[in-house]
């Protein structure tokens, strides 16, 4: 049995998706906007997506794995010598997201479409929502593996109290236009990883 092949309408679908739901919402974009933009016919949408919420759910996925992938390869590139350094260069990769850099992750930056996912679905039951709590999950574990590689006690822990500082930076960037929230996170960073690490012999 041969693999499925990738389809570029089913392609051309989810990428449309993603960047109107970024634009406008999840529930204030419709169906007939997507086909539109897309170019696809409405059975071809229906044929690979049986709802609007299982389109979501796999706008959700890509988005995740996409950002994922570009945070550790911003993460190997940049060169830092130390697991120290590794881990907050995690905060120069969230500045240029936030101020719209070319070396971005690749949609203009309108908040995290994450936490919006799960505002417009409240609901623990939605699978859009566990899918956007799974996303978060995903970068809180990717943060603790980084954090492994220190002498912390907890590194699941302190990968926890870094995500809330890169939580807190994206709000505040998004609301108060704060394009530096980022740095000033990347120094309260700083503070917990060094007082969770045992001082040099």
């Amino acid at each position: 049995m041969t693999a499925e092949r990738p389809s570029p309408a089913r392609d051309r679908l989810v990428e449309t998706a993603t960047r109107l739901f970024n634009e406008g919402g999840y529930h204030a974009t419709g169906i007939d906007r997507i086909l539109a933009d897309a170019g696809v016919a409405k059975m071809t949408l229906y044929n690979n997506f049986p709802s609007k919420d299982d389109l979501i759910v796999e706008v959700l996925r890509r988005r995740g794995e996409g950002f994922r992938a570009w945070l550790r390869e911003w993460v190997t590139r940049s060169g830092a010598a130390s697991s120290r350094d590794r881990l907050l260069s995690v905060f120069d990769a969230q500045a240029v997201w936030h101020q719209n850099g070319p070396a971005g992750p690749g949609l203009p930056f309108r908040g995290c479409v994450f936490v919006r996912a799960s505002g417009e679905y409240p609901s623990g039951d939605s699978a859009i929502h566990q899918a956007a709590a799974a996303n978060k999950q995903a970068v809180i574990d990717l943060l603790a593996e980084l954090a492994s590689d220190l002498a912390v006690p907890d590194p699941q822990d302190l990968a926890e109290q870094l995500g809330y500082l890169i939580e807190g930076a994206t709000v505040a960037a998004l609301t108060r236009g704060r394009t530096d929230s980022a740095e000033r996170a990347k120094r309260s960073a700083a503070i917990l990883i060094d007082a969770g690490s045992p001082p040099p012999a």
